[in-house]
């Protein structure tokens, strides 16, 4: 590794991660990053404020946020290398 990002920071630049107050909004945002790389999706029924449908909303906010973390750069270069997809877990 050479380089670290908060991808939180990415995440809410992109309208995936509300804040309030300068604090994340887990209850208004579509997904977060608790660290070390991970990107959780906000899904109903699995989180406690869930706000996503499993299945094709999950989907597709899921191939928005890989799309376009894949496609940042910092410094002309991609920091974001590869993106794993996890199974829907409910």
């Amino acid at each position: 590794m050479n380089r670290e990002i908060i991808l939180n920071n990415y995440l809410k630049e992109l309208g995936f991660l509300k804040l309030d107050n300068g604090k994340i909004n887990i209850e208004k945002s579509l997904a977060i990053s608790y660290g070390y790389g991970d990107v959780w999706l906000n899904v109903k029924r699995r989180e406690p404020h869930g706000i996503i449908e499993p299945g094709n909303e999950y989907e597709n906010v899921r191939s928005k946020i890989i799309s376009t973390l894949s496609k940042i750069k910092v410094n002309d270069e991609c920091p974001i290398k590869a993106v794993e997809r996890r199974g829907l877990l409910v």
